[in-house]
């Protein structure tokens, strides 16, 4: 079925074509990895689910999933191309991550869209691990949009114009 055809039938999914998720390791360190594609389901709660070759985000608990800017997605996707499309962890640039507190998982510093999570299913099925986890907040160019008071992930606008590399200067709304 066209992936057109399957967003007709089910308007809760949606999809991002490259993320990179990213979490505290055991020793506190940042640990990431990029993932090839990320759906979400618009719900209450609304969740987000990837697959990752490493499980250390399995042990973590919490994690980010951050969409980064079509400049950096480009340079994301030349760097698994010519990798032949494995999401190690050899890129170019030098990613920089953020946290507003020792608590929360680092994000991607710079990206307009991430999501903070926490896990609520984890799977290993052909040596990777099927990830589902629930989201907590959504930051759209820096606003937190947190999913406890009330805020529909698939509701923000422009988020879904973001998701599918649309540009928009409106300001996000919570409908």
């Amino acid at each position: 079925m066209p992936i057109k055809s399957l967003f007709s039938l089910y308007p809760q999914l949606m999809a991002c074509p490259l993320a990179l998720v990213s979490w505290k390791g055991e020793a506190g360190q940042v640990c990431w990895e990029i993932v090839e594609w990320v759906g979400v389901v618009c719900d209450r709660p609304s969740r987000l689910s990837f697959n990752l070759l490493d499980g250390g985000l399995v042990r973590a608990g919490d994690f980010a999933v951050s969409l980064p800017d079509d400049d950096r997605l480009c340079r994301l996707r030349e760097s698994l191309a010519l990798r032949g499309g494995s999401s190690d962890k050899c890129l170019d640039e030098k990613l920089a991550f953020e946290s507003s507190s020792a608590a929360e998982p680092p994000i991607l510093a710079g990206c307009p869209v991430t999501f903070a999570c926490s896990l609520q299913d984890a799977r290993k099925s052909y040596g990777r691990f099927q990830v589902c986890g629930l989201v907590q907040d959504v930051r759209i160019h820096g606003r937190e949009y947190r999913t406890d008071t009330g805020a529909d992930v698939c509701a923000l606008q422009p988020f879904h114009r973001r998701w599918f590399h649309a540009t928009t200067g409106a300001e996000p709304q919570i409908s």
